[in-house]
């Protein structure tokens, strides 16, 4: 990817609170991003928490986004990658 130019980022999807075991994956992953130099976007960080079975505007389907949440998600990679 450096060789090319290309940005290599990771993205984490949103996840329920009670999934512990994901957090501790995204504090790892994180620690990666900032010790090998990658982009590293947290999207549970940006969307709304909600609570168990609540109606959220950028997601349906539980766990699929909505328009509004593609566009949040989009808005929100495409800041961290100008940012690298």
């Amino acid at each position: 990817c450096k060789r090319d130019g290309v940005k290599f980022a990771v993205v984490m999807l949103p996840a329920p609170n009670n999934a512990f075991f994901y957090f501790r994956e995204i504090d790892r992953i994180k620690a990666l991003a900032h010790k090998d130099n990658f982009a590293f976007v947290n999207f549970h960080e940006v969307f709304p928490v909600v609570g168990p079975m609540q109606p959220t505007p950028y997601q349906y389907h539980k766990t699929h986004f909505s328009k509004k949440g593609h566009k949040l998600a989009a808005d929100t990679l495409y800041a961290e990658l100008r940012k690298q």
